[in-house]
């Protein structure tokens, strides 16, 4: 599984107006997208904003919750451009000048071709200027295009992540297909559409597009051995109970102190349940601990969103 997701931005550029609409009645609703009838805007668009050294996953490991939210400060992780569809005949440049202008960046590319193109297409291809090229007059052109962005969005979400290493129980955890199962089932249930691995505490931070934050708790059996003695000596009874019974994970922000009467015993406290037929447990802590300056009214999917409607009107 992908140790994060964080919805980036398709472009699609054609010199027809009409079509252009056609598209943008069917992207999804929680997609970032942008929309260019001029090529050299949507090439400025793309060369400001493509995946680069600095983006999220380029040194993405080891990181604590603190310096996760720390990323969620800004809309602009949402702008980079993870794919780029249009048209191969335009005025001032075509589409496969268009993708030799941006044969740097790292996005995939789809190009949208007419029958007097097609040979000169397929040359391109494979020279590798793009990825994929649908055929404009075809009756599912638009189903293609949908397809075609939703794979090279998620391969190159891939790459970003292929170097990532991983601790020895972070990896049993990501690579158990069981585990992916419950996550994704949790994906769906509270609406997320961005997530980040975290390791400590080992999770994964969730966001839903009005930017409520969840953050999922995992534990293997070695992270329960290792955890429980010092939980079991301090905790209340009650949590106590739950923690030798492997039903709840405690001391998740930060660790308690014998001598502090105010510890969060609740808070920082999460029910766990096991993952079918694997030595994994999860649960989902409703109000993690926020950065102070994490405002969700301005910093979610759906202020993005609204800003690039506002943008293009």
């Amino acid at each position: 599984m992908n140790l994060f997701h964080c919805p980036s931005t398709w472009v699609f550029v054609d010199d027809e107006e009409r079509f252009i609409e056609s598209i943008g009645e069917i992207v999804p609703e929680n997609q970032p997208a942008r929309f260019f009838t001029n090529p050299y805007e949507a090439k400025d668009y793309v060369v400001t904003n493509s995946f680069n050294e600095g983006s999220m996953g380029a040194s993405y490991q080891g990181l604590e919750l603190e310096k996760l939210q720390e990323a969620t400060l800004t809309l602009d992780r949402f702008a980079p451009a993870s794919v780029i569809i249009a048209d191969y005949a335009m005025p001032g440049m075509d589409g496969l000048a268009l993708f030799e202008e941006l044969s740097g960046t790292h996005c995939g590319k789809v190009l949208l071709t007419g029958v007097a193109t097609e040979e000169t297409a397929l040359a391109a291809f494979n020279r590798g200027v793009f990825d994929r090229f649908i055929k404009k007059g075809d009756a599912n052109a638009l189903t293609k295009i949908l397809d075609y962005a939703e794979c090279l969005d998620e391969q190159i979400s891939t790459d970003k992540q292929r170097l990532i290493s991983l601790p020895e129980d972070s990896h049993y955890v990501v690579n158990s297909k069981n585990f992916i199962h419950a996550f994704d089932e949790l994906l769906v249930q509270y609406g997320i559409v961005e997530y980040y691995y975290c390791e400590d505490p080992l999770g994964f931070l969730c966001i839903n597009p009005t930017g409520d934050c969840y953050f999922v708790v995992v534990a293997t059996e070695s992270v329960l051995e290792r955890r429980m003695p010092m939980a079991l000596s301090t905790c209340p009874q009650h949590i106590a109970n739950m923690v030798a019974n492997r039903r709840a994970l405690t001391e998740l922000f930060e660790q308690s102190d014998e001598y502090d009467n105010d510890y969060d015993w609740k808070f920082n406290t999460v029910e766990l349940e096991k993952v079918v037929d694997e030595k994994i447990w999860f649960g989902i802590h409703m109000d993690p601990p926020c950065d102070i300056d994490y405002a969700s009214a301005r910093l979610s999917l759906s202020a993005f969103l609204g800003g690039a409607q506002l943008e293009r009107a």
